[in-house]
């Protein structure tokens, strides 16, 4: 095989292990309820919310195991607003949760794949391909995601969040589940925007170690001496 399809086929390997480690770091964060109930506390959402901390712990929990698909169920008997409840959700804020698991279940079927496909390419330069063209391979990589990386930085820097927050969920959602009610919806309380915010600046770190991390180990892979070929 050329070294110019070699090099190719290493830095496809390294784009899919980069996002892969990039959706890796993003589950870290979003399926963390630890990290839910830390911004809670921060936020002191408690008396909007009505829900008690140690009550509200336990619905985070089952929040992120619902997102990661490790229940099917949202209802707890909790206390809310000084009434007993079967569930702090309603069925709009269950609709609504519905959709965002298949985005989740999206997320994480993607990550598998792109981790596959990256490391089934990684080895196959390592295995057919001469260390000048997997270091040209890695280098087009590197250069790919510092130009993308760059242009998002600079996306980022001149965005309003509240702008893309909505953008977000106009894309993503095709109803308006999303658009919930303080006085009504206990969901939108516990999550209000700066919660969301944190979230996303937690997430962005993590991604990025992540993307790095996933980059640097396959780099270091292409780098091996890979195996000597009969002349």
């Amino acid at each position: 095989m050329k070294d110019a399809a070699i090099a190719l086929l290493c830095a496809l390997g390294l784009i899919c292990l980069t996002l892969g480690g990039l959706l890796t770091g993003l589950g870290v964060v979003f399926l963390d309820a630890n990290r839910y109930t830390a911004l809670m506390d921060e936020l002191d959402v408690y008396p909007e919310v009505g829900i008690p901390r140690e009550e509200q712990v336990l619905v985070n929990g089952d929040l992120a195991a619902y997102l990661a698909g490790k229940t099917d169920s949202l209802d707890r008997p909790v206390t809310l607003r000084g009434e007993a409840v079967a569930s702090p959700f309603n069925e709009r804020e269950k609709r609504h949760m519905e959709d965002v698991r298949r985005l989740f279940r999206a997320g994480l079927a993607a990550r598998a794949a792109l981790l596959a496909v990256g490391a089934a390419c990684v080895v196959a330069g390592l295995t057919l391909g001469r260390r000048r063209a997997r270091r040209f391979g890695a280098l087009l990589a590197l250069c790919l995601f510092t130009a993308a990386g760059l242009l998002l930085a600079a996306l980022l820097w001149r965005a309003d969040f509240n702008i893309l927050f909505i953008r977000f969920h106009e894309l993503i959602f095709t109803n308006d589940l999303w658009l919930l009610d303080p006085a009504t919806d206990a969901m939108i309380r516990m999550l209000p925007e700066p919660f969301f915010a944190g979230m996303a600046a937690q997430g962005g770190v993590a991604a990025a170690v992540g993307a790095a991390a996933a980059f640097l180990a396959g780099a270091l892979i292409l780098n091996l001496p890979g195996r000597k070929r009969k002349t």
